[in-house]
């Protein structure tokens, strides 16, 4: 009979849940975290298949279920022998079907078994956050603190949670903040904690949550007249206050205000940088991290910042984010720089060009974000009018011939025509990624080329790209109008005509 209750309340209560999930957290960081995977991927199936059960009793009660139990069982001792990735997917998806097979009207439908299967491994990871239980079981637990204890969570775990986000992201931005960062002897327990280490956490977190807990459709744990009544006390009504949002528009701002100087007296007036660094090592650091932190900018606006509301309405507020959204816009024409830079040491590509077009466009959203608050709009203006920008500059790019482009920049300011310079002309990325649009600068570069330079392997990819066209060309189906322009360019400039 004791041991009936004990089931009953581990079986029921969340905090039983949250402290199996917890464990098996813990389980995985000592396993797995850097480690090499052996049979250890089999024993923690094997935790995971016991708290399954634990949590579950509707497993045993379903014959299905249980089969699929047994299953996942054997499959534990494949993962022990020898762990491939076969057995692996094929234990997952058990575990996945010994959870939500209870849950299922009719299991008598393979082809929709397997899609519900595939649908909750693409979003069971999504249910550690979206279950009101772990938020409602939270707000409790936070109701029942003290006056001055819930202030200091309420107000200060947005801003210094987010500030804390941001100087990792400069981190990997800036050098001089990354040295000064490492300079720094953490404690030993601050050793254990990483940015990857806690998106790993996550993962397992996520994953055995759902396998723990598993639902298929969003069950109301309140009614209406509940859910009216506590209203303003949700988790986002609780980080995203009036206190926390100004203090964290402060912090921010000051921490921007900081990167951004340095990037005025490093990266644009081209001031004497810390011993041992240079201003290509610098400018080379971070235009991808940088943008990063401008797009979390644009989340946290568009969360704190709802149309018509309260928040929005307070010109202190309002103004401080103008000027962090300019902020926001200087850094991204830093990370333009740092980019060009880039491109300036280590040639131009395909995905650097996507690069600049995708930075031009966050500046935008920026801007517009800007405008949705100042004009007061709504939040469906935002995502129309930003939809159209995308819409339009892939419109336009569809017209524009980027690999010529690409070919014709590497080229010209390849090593061999400008001197030490230059970059050394990757001759393969410009036969296998751009391919035939790099024959005129190919051709260009055998004209102008320098008297020491063995020309043959050029020669070589440029005659075999333009076989590739006319043999592309000699089918009516293949026939394009830029591949004909290509080939009347190419032809005058052999006859020297251009």
């Amino acid at each position: 009979m004791q041991l009936n209750k004990i089931w009953d309340v581990l079986n029921f209560k969340t905090s039983a849940k949250l402290f199996s999930c917890t464990i098996l957290v813990i389980v995985a960081d000592f396993l797995f975290y850097k480690q090499e995977i052996g049979w250890t991927l089999g024993f923690f199936g094997l935790m995971l298949i016991v708290f399954m059960h634990l949590h579950n009793k509707m497993i045993e009660e379903h014959k299905l279920a249980t089969i699929a139990s047994y299953a996942s069982l054997g499959l534990t001792f494949a993962l022990i022998e020898n762990p491939s990735e076969i057995a692996f997917w094929l234990f997952y998806f058990s575990l996945i079907f010994m959870a939500v097979a209870p849950k299922l009207a009719k299991v008598d439908d393979a082809r929709k078994v397997l899609m519900v299967l595939y649908r909750y491994l693409l979003t069971g990871w999504y249910h550690l956050y979206r279950d009101n239980i772990i938020i409602a079981y939270a707000i409790k637990r936070l109701q029942k603190t003290t006056g001055r204890k819930r202030a200091l969570i309420k107000n200060w775990l947005l801003p210094v949670g987010l500030s804390a986000v941001f100087i990792i992201l400069f981190a990997q931005a800036n050098p001089i903040i990354n040295t000064v960062l490492s300079d720094i002897r953490w404690t030993a327990i601050a050793q254990y904690f990483s940015l990857w280490r806690i998106l790993f956490w996550l993962l397992i977190a996520c994953t055995t949550w759902a396998l723990i807990r598993p639902k298929l459709t969003q069950r109301a744990y309140h009614n209406n007249k509940e859910r009216s009544s506590s209203k303003e006390f949700t988790l986002m009504a609780l980080l995203f206050n009036e206190r926390s949002i100004l203090t964290s528009l402060i912090l921010f701002n000051v921490l921007f205000f900081m990167q951004n100087l340095m990037d005025i007296m490093f990266l644009w007036s081209g001031a004497e940088l810390p011993i041992g660094m240079t201003h290509a090592q610098y400018a080379h650091h971070g235009a991808y991290p940088l943008i990063a932190t401008v797009l979390l900018t644009a989340v946290f606006i568009l969360i704190a910042f709802k149309p018509k509301s309260a928040i929005e309405a307070i010109p202190v507020i309002r103004s401080m984010v103008y000027v962090w959204v300019g902020q926001n816009v200087f850094l991204v024409a830093s990370s333009i720089t740092r980019l060009i830079n880039y491109i300036g040491d280590y040639s131009l590509t395909y995905l650097r060009v996507s690069a600049l077009i995708w930075m031009g466009l966050v500046a935008l959203g920026l801007i517009l974000i800007v405008a949705r608050i100042y004009m007061q709009r709504s939040n469906k203006w935002l995502v129309n009018i930003n939809a159209f920008a995308l819409y339009s500059t892939l419109y336009i790019c569809c017209f524009i011939n980027f690999g010529a482009i690409i070919a014709e920049y590497n080229v010209k300011q390849s090593r061999q025509i400008i001197g030490n310079e230059g970059v050394e002309l990757d001759v393969y990325y410009l036969q296998k990624e751009v391919g035939e649009d790099a024959i005129p600068a190919l051709l260009w570069f055998e004209q102008n080329k320098p008297e020491y330079y063995n020309i043959q392997r050029v020669q070589d990819t440029r005659k075999l790209l333009q076989i590739q066209v006319n043999s592309s060309m000699s089918s009516w189906r293949s026939w394009t109008f830029r591949k004909f322009r290509l080939l009347q360019h190419v032809d005058k400039l052999s006859a020297g005509q251009e």
